[in-house]
């Protein structure tokens, strides 16, 4: 067997610390979670057809779910049940061992889910044009395909290779850098398209409403914004520790697998807060005018049912 990688901590308190800090982001998770499903499913003023959401969030939660419940059943196949040559040790480097592969997999399908549900958002927004989607589609496109190939390679490789296996290197490196430029530039077209929203709306809304409604686009900006900022903040402390061939990428890999949920349940509550605060002062007062999404206190149903076919934006009428 080739010799392991020794770079600080040794991997045995490193899975460790992996298991508690990914328990403590499954923990955050299960509250948003569990605050996600309470309004998706019994909040009938907050969504028409929420299925979609809905079904989101229960794939979300069952990959997370799983990813932890690998993750312990890794430690116990190294510190209980292993008993082969390089004890502990060469069980918690093997990247090819069945635990480690399924928990790659899982981490390549949260992201993909994630990615698609910010990149439908952006396509929802901009109302089904693909002009504006149509390159962070092919970054997607590549993520999944980089996935793919991450997973295949996981499946076949030597017992004795590591997540830094010169076959997994430059597919990884790539995937990383692809996902974070997706978020990057997802996101900024979303927040263009809220700031440029505001700036229309201050000419349109009527003096008396015009506070309020500033206050719900104020509000759903931080919300992306620090929804993004988490997400895309884990992404790239995993990228630069990965590429200094540190083993603590094995922790940050598990969170992030649980802030991917995290973040888009966080959209979700906080939306539907923020909403229920404001909608009895905003909606008397903007009901006549038809706001492009997302202008209005119901946001994450505008984001995933856009504007029927040759509804207009009434802005473009001023």
């Amino acid at each position: 067997m080739s010799s392991l990688p020794n770079n600080g901590l040794p991997i045995e308190a490193i899975m460790l610390i992996a298991l508690f800090i990914e328990s403590v982001f499954y923990g955050l998770y299960l509250v948003t979670f569990g605050i996600s499903i309470r309004v998706l499913a019994f909040t009938k003023s907050f969504c028409q057809r929420r299925i979609c959401l809905l079904t989101v969030v229960l794939l979300l939660f069952v990959v997370a779910t799983l990813n932890i419940a690998f993750s312990l059943r890794h430690v116990l196949d190294a510190f209980v049940w292993y008993t082969g040559p390089g004890g502990a040790r060469a069980q918690l480097y093997d990247i090819s061992n069945r635990v480690n592969a399924i928990k790659t997999v899982n981490y390549v399908v949260q992201t993909i889910i994630g990615d698609g549900m910010l990149l439908y958002r952006l396509y929802a927004v901009y109302s089904h044009d693909w002009r504006i989607v149509a390159f962070p589609a092919l970054l997607w496109a590549t993520t999944i395909g980089l996935g793919a190939v991450t997973c295949q390679i996981t499946f076949s490789l030597d017992q004795d290779a590591t997540l830094n296996s010169k076959r997994l290197v430059p597919f990884v490196t790539s995937a990383l850098g692809v996902t974070m430029a997706l978020n990057v530039v997802a996101t900024s077209l979303i927040l263009l398209k809220l700031w440029v929203l505001q700036r229309r709306s201050s000419k349109v809304v009527v003096a008396p409403a015009h506070d309020s409604q500033g206050s719900v686009l104020r509000r759903l900006t931080h919300v992306l914004i620090e929804s993004a900022a988490m997400y895309t903040t884990a992404v790239f402390i995993f990228f630069v520790v990965y590429a200094c061939s540190n083993d603590g990428y094995y922790a940050i890999t598990d969170s992030i697998v649980q802030i991917i949920g995290i973040a888009f349940n966080f959209i979700i509550v906080r939306t539907y807060q923020g909403g229920m605060a404001e909608s009895t002062e905003v909606a008397p007062l903007t009901s006549h005018i038809t706001m492009p999404s997302p202008t209005n206190v119901t946001f994450i149903e505008s984001c995933y049912e856009p504007r029927r076919h040759g509804e207009k934006d009434s802005y473009g009428d001023h």
